[in-house]
């Protein structure tokens, strides 16, 4: 738009000039050069990649920390009732059971002579 002239929204008024528009109506400063926009962009670009490059990486300790710290505080505001004692953990699940031989699940011996 540099260099433009354009015609006034009043018949009579002077041209416009795209400087002025520009500047006026946009607010961009035509002596600021678009490179270092450009390079303020990257930069916040770069900024925000390495910010949550860093979330990623250390997301899992994060979240530990933060469950860890909702437990407690929801342990430290409520009165202490018989649901909330420790019981032993009673687990259906075939993945944390321990694993025995065949030959004593049946009641063998061992199948070697």
């Amino acid at each position: 738009m540099i260099g433009l002239e354009f015609d006034p929204l009043v018949v009579g008024d002077p041209k416009l000039k795209g400087e002025d528009v520009l500047l006026h109506l946009y607010g961009i400063n035509p002596e600021v050069s678009k490179w270092w926009d450009l390079a303020a962009l990257a930069c916040l670009l770069l900024c925000v990649k390495v910010i949550f490059y860093l979330l990623l990486k250390y997301k899992e300790r994060a979240s530990l920390s933060i469950h860890k710290l909702f437990a407690k505080a929801t342990f430290q505001h409520h009165p202490k009732r018989g649901s909330l004692k420790k019981e032993q953990f009673v687990s259906y699940s075939k993945r944390h059971t321990t694993l025995n031989p065949l030959s004593s699940q049946e009641g063998l011996g061992s199948p070697l002579p």
